[in-house]
């Protein structure tokens, strides 16, 4: 399966399914559709012009693909979070376009479904670049033989969103080795990698199972995210772009699903030498159970924290403000105060218990105290918000900031998720990513 795609077909608005129209449909691994319709017939603008402007509903877009090379003639396409929908106004000739060039955060090839929320799939597998060299980490004596048999499937029941109710099911996480497809040595942008790629763990993929009612999309790029997350905080750099199999049944072919993931460029997978933490230090089917609450239990902090990881190379400045948020969010949840404490708290005041809370000096040595971090990175956050500017320090002092900044996050989110603090220091001594942002780790 290669990582670009083009097919051309027939298209149409899940609102308006007599607007059919020809177009061109191109796509990637990361980067959503981009979907180029040629000039409608007049008998479809005017089934169009009856059924009245383009509703929400419009953001769905269903197509089936041509007779042409390299394409299986009917099958069917779903397009989700299409925008740029506009139609010709057979009132107002001068304002017709020959062609509509809309993108699409979703493009869902060999099945289609009339929203992102639909819950029809009963089985998902994706590759997750980062989870070989995470479950089996170099100089480890722990690792997993996949050869001798699968690890048992984690069970994990969480809530399954529906647009009526709130229901609960029980999802299957099962590490196996990964089939055939788009090479996790490649990535958009970058080419195959080095011969150093040979000497890497054979890539793994997770598959994913539900009982019940099944998975939505949302779902299947939600879950598959959250467990490449929890490779991310061990990895500390951007995560590898994801695509996934589904599947409605057994007896039924697999579709495939692509959406847009705004990642940064990403390298290759991350070795053991520059992991905080590995299977080695917590087995897989401890932590993502815990991984699981602790988003719950965090889920701003959690959110900043990955966002920031996945564009890591923005200002220092947004950095700083992102990764402060993130801490200052932590602190809310985790904090034993009252309410009313917890609110008349200064930002300095919660960065410091944050700090305190796992011992930022004895676990880490850096230039500056864990209270002098916590008062500088406070003043700073503030002069950005009250007067547009940092007065008094320089890019290398913001960088230094956002790293240690960055280091109490990782530091409390470790704390709660279960990892020896054996783990901590060592693994944050010798990540990359960190040392980089902060030189004065050591």
């Amino acid at each position: 399966m290669t990582l670009h795609h083009r097919l051309s077909g027939t298209w149409w608005p899940a609102a308006a399914a007599t607007d059919r129209r020809g177009g061109i449909l191109t796509f990637s691994i990361s980067t959503g559709g981009r979907l180029i319709l040629g000039e409608p017939s007049a008998s479809s603008t005017r089934a169009l012009a009856a059924s009245g402007a383009p509703t929400a509903d419009d953001a769905v877009c269903h197509g089936e693909t041509g007779s042409s090379a390299g394409q299986i003639p009917g099958e069917p396409i779903t397009l989700l979070g299409v925008t740029g929908l506009e139609f010709a106004d057979p009132e107002n000739p001068e304002n017709k376009a020959s062609a509509e060039d809309l993108v699409a955060d979703v493009v869902l090839r060999g099945a289609r479904v009339d929203s992102a929320d639909e819950h029809c799939f009963q089985e998902a597998v994706a590759e997750i670049p980062e989870l070989a060299s995470w479950m089996t980490p170099a100089g480890s004596a722990t690792t997993h033989d996949l050869d001798a048999g699968p690890i048992d499937p984690v069970r994990i029941a969480v809530p399954c969103l529906t647009t009526h109710a709130r229901d609960a099911h029980s999802l299957h996480f099962t590490v196996e080795r990964a089939a055939a497809g788009p090479s996790a040595a490649e990535s958009p942008g970058q080419g195959p990698l080095g011969p150093e790629a040979q000497d890497r763990p054979a890539p793994l993929s997770m598959r994913l199972s539900a009982e019940g009612p099944g998975l939505s999309v949302d779902e299947v790029r939600q879950h598959f995210h959250t467990v490449q997350d929890l490779i991310t905080l061990a990895t500390l750099a951007p995560p590898a772009p994801l695509w996934a199999q589904l599947r409605t049944d057994q007896d039924s072919p697999d579709a495939a699903l692509f959406w847009r993931q705004g990642l940064a460029h990403a390298g290759p997978p991350a070795g053991g030498g520059t992991l905080v933490f590995s299977s080695a230090d917590a087995p897989f089917e401890t932590l993502l159970p815990r991984w699981y609450a602790l988003r719950l239990q965090h889920r701003v902090a959690v959110d900043l924290f990955m966002g920031a990881l996945r564009s890591p190379h923005r200002f220092a400045e947004m950095n700083l403000l992102v990764l402060v948020a993130s801490a200052e969010a932590l602190f809310a949840t985790t904090d034993g105060r009252s309410k009313r404490q917890r609110k008349d708290a200064t930002l300095r005041i919660k960065l410091a218990a944050m700090a305190e809370r796992v011992s930022l000096d004895e676990t880490i040595t850096v230039n500056l105290p864990a209270q002098e971090w916590a008062d500088r990175a406070a003043r700073v956050r503030n002069s950005f918000t009250h007067t547009g500017e940092a007065s008094g320090y320089s890019a290398a002092q913001l960088q230094e900031l956002v790293g240690i900044t960055a280091a109490v996050v990782v530091l409390n989110l470790l704390r709660d998720l279960g990892v020896p603090s054996s783990a901590w220091a060592r693994g944050l001594a010798r990540n990359p990513l960190l040392r980089r942002l902060a030189p004065a780790l050591d």
